[in-house]
């Protein structure tokens, strides 16, 4: 079966033309390194397999993922397809990259087209292609088309469905006859679009203005998590509670118990922190198809060169802020293999979508509800956000201690970013992507939760009924191991907590809101458990600081060990857990 294999450089639009060919909904964004593995599904309506790899910057390959497209691109067979797409209104500066993919294919025999993606921009800035002669002078097809409107799609699709493919002929010119040569097919004013991103690149990458703009969006972007979600967290929350009232009543005896503790109670408190994953993810992804998201790699790479990591660990960095699984992966993009390690090794560290929940319950516990700035923003809110700084530079303090530790100051860290249109994103294409994100949270930690709450509630009713908590088998189990939380500041139940967020840290949330209901008069008070128990500042800073440095993710350690090694992963769970207990002794010890 002949393939049809997608082939260019980061940020071209690979993926979204990958998602119109087949039908498929792969993740796209506005910066390199989105496409980490290779994804492979059949052209639509046909049995032709259409595989989007990893972008490169040339055949002379360094990364990871450069490695995986080589590896596909050498065992191709002869009658595959290589389709290199090229940004349109970039065709000019990619023209050595285009005859070096098209030397490649000459030699080795393999049919080629050029795919010039985009169109919709060109259109907008009324830049025009004489595709016809285009493909006269590289001699191979040329399509001009966009993946976003699929302008251009009827003449591509046709063309790979009659499979009329060829290998490239021997080119009779030199690359600056090529060159000279192109500046008649295209017909419009480039300049200005150059001069537009240059703008905005003067705002965005000034030398003072530029960090500052990027430490605000950053405070916006973790005030909105916690401050802005709030009413529509309020909301969930009304939801659950009717439901409750409507649903709970129809059972009685343990069932109802069951309904209102380990259904309302407790998964009912993991659901009512999903909309602040819905808004980072919201941003996140305005910020990435904006084209923001490369300014501030390019922002980074000095700060964090200075801590002995690199530009491009910066994507990993932010990209862990919602999970760090898909943070490990987004690593292979980096090409030195020892900030490659040391960047998954204190990945950890940054504040995943799973804390939220805990941060958001213990915050609203701990802190005042008061506003600041003239009621622009919350003392909550200031506090959430300074929970993210405090991961973020806990990884930084880590990684310099850790390189100068092994003396890895004279590692290469040359860095070369290619900073892509700034674009303003469709709401459509930014609300789709955050529901999703929201719904694959709750589908992937839904059905865990869901378990380990059953199982608590059944430890927690079991042998004296739900009545006597203090009794049950629960009970026995954590007062038997309180000895090891109370030096922490914590009592049984959140030890228990605890200890069930080792298979995933917002079962936390659950198994309070489960536990705390047993006692309470209304089990569906879920957010409001001060008012059920008084956790105490000091046990709740302890908690907060144990959640910020404890590595609870069995998945991501699972990832660490295929991709850095076990023995390193290893290293880093026991390291954080110990680190973490420390903090928290300390910092109880002190504000007790």
């Amino acid at each position: 079966m002949s393939e049809i294999i997608l082939v260019g450089r980061p940020n071209v639009g690979k993926s979204y033309l990958f998602n119109s060919l087949t039908g498929s909904h792969q993740k796209v964004g506005n910066f390199a390194g989105v496409t980490l593995e290779k994804k492979s599904k059949a052209l639509n309506g046909t049995e032709l397999i259409v595989t989007d790899l990893p972008g490169i910057y040339g055949l002379n390959v360094t990364t990871e993922d450069e490695k995986v497209t080589y590896k596909h691109l050498s065992e191709s067979a002869p009658d595959d397809l290589i389709c290199v797409v090229i940004e349109c209104l970039k065709l000019k500066t990619q023209i050595p990259y285009i005859l070096e993919l098209r030397t490649w294919c000459e030699t080795n025999c393999r049919p080629m087209i050029v795919c010039l993606n985009m169109k919709d921009e060109a259109d907008y800035y009324s830049i025009e292609f004489n595709i016809p002669s285009l493909s006269e002078i590289l001699k191979v097809p040329v399509f001009l088309v966009s993946a976003k409107t699929q302008d251009g799609f009827k003449l591509l699709n046709k063309f790979l469905r009659e499979m009329n493919w060829s290998a490239p002929e021997p080119l009779a010119t030199s690359e600056n006859e090529i060159m000279s040569k192109l500046k008649n097919t295209i017909r419009g004013d480039l300049a200005k679009v150059l001069i537009g991103q240059t703008k905005l690149d003067a705002l965005f990458l000034a030398p003072f203005l530029g960090p500052m703009l990027f430490l605000v969006l950053t405070f916006v972007l973790f005030q909105a998590i916690f401050s802005w979600a709030e009413p529509f967290m309020n909301g969930v929350e009304f939801i659950i509670s009717k439901l409750s009232l409507v649903v709970s009543p129809r059972f009685s005896g343990s069932l109802q118990s069951f309904m209102d503790n380990a259904v309302f109670a407790g998964f009912g408190a993991f659901l009512v922190f999903t909309p602040q994953i819905f808004i980072l993810t919201f941003i996140l992804t305005f910020l990435e198809k904006s084209g923001y998201m490369a300014r501030a790699v390019l922002l980074c790479h000095q700060p964090l060169s200075w801590f002995g990591l690199h530009g491009k660990s910066f994507i990993p960095i932010m990209t862990g802020h919602a999970c760090a699984v898909p943070a490990i992966y987004a690593t292979r993009n980096i090409e030195n293999q020892w900030i490659r390690k040391l960047t998954v090794f204190v990945l950890p560290l940054t504040v995943c979508s799973a804390r939220i929940p805990v941060y958001a319950l213990l915050i609203k516990v701990l802190i005042p509800n008061r506003t600041t700035f003239y009621g622009l923003f919350g003392l909550q809110g200031l506090v959430f956000a300074l929970m993210y700084f405090f991961g973020i530079f806990l990884a930084l303090i880590l990684s310099a201690l850790i390189t100068k530790w092994v003396d890895r100051e004279n590692v290469n860290k040359d860095f070369i970013v290619e900073l892509p249109q700034y674009r303003w994103p469709e709401v459509q294409v930014l609300f789709s992507k955050a529901l999703k994100t929201t719904w694959d949270f709750i589908k992937d930690a839904g059905p865990i939760i869901f378990i380990l709450n059953a199982m608590i509630w059944a430890l927690s009713s079991l042998p004296a009924g739900s009545a006597d908590l203090k009794s049950s088998y629960l009970a026995q189990i954590g007062l038997f191991l309180e000895p090891l939380f109370r030096p922490i500041g914590l009592d049984w139940i959140q030890g228990v907590a605890v200890l069930s967020s080792f298979v995933a840290r917002e079962v936390f949330v659950s198994t309070l809101g489960l536990l705390y209901g047993l006692n309470s008069d209304n089990p569906n008070d879920i957010i409001n458990i001060d008012q059920i128990q008084n956790i105490g500042f000091a046990s709740g800073v302890s908690l907060l600081c144990f959640f910020a440095i404890a590595l609870q993710c069995m998945s991501t350690v699972s990832v660490m060990a295929k991709e850095i090694g076990s023995k390193l992963a290893y290293t880093a769970l026991g390291f954080y857990l110990l680190f973490a207990y420390m903090v928290s002794f300390t910092m109880y010890q002190i504000l007790k």
